[in-house]
């Protein structure tokens, strides 16, 4: 259903699906990070999100200055039993996911200042 609002058009339901994507981009630069995936590897997947607009940092996606705290709920929410985190090659603790989730927001700080 496409409805009117002001002059902006949106479909119904279709906000939560790109929040959804948007997060799953920082989830999958948080993969690469703790599978210690090969430095190009890497760089391509940055590279790429950053030639259309995809999220790279924590700011990117709405964090603008999220505490310990509110991280560590992420990634313990992340390793939930029922989410697909547990197809990985390796158990994943939220320690992990954690640390790769500061590592993420580093790099994509790091490439932003380079611009």
């Amino acid at each position: 259903m496409v409805t009117k609002v002001g002059t902006i058009r949106t479909l119904s339901g279709l906000f939560p699906l790109i929040i959804n994507y948007i997060l799953i981009v920082i989830a999958i630069l948080t993969g690469l990070h703790m599978n210690s995936a090969p430095p190009d590897e890497i760089e391509t997947v940055y590279s790429f999100c950053e030639s259309i607009g995809l999220p790279t940092t924590f700011e990117d996606i709405g964090l603008l200055n999220p505490s310990m705290e509110m991280l560590r709920i992420a990634a313990i929410k992340a390793c939930a039993p029922e989410e697909c985190i547990h197809h990985e090659m390796m158990k994943i603790t939220p320690e992990m996911v954690l640390d790769a989730m500061i590592v993420v927001n580093a790099m994509g700080v790091q490439r932003k200042l380079k611009r």
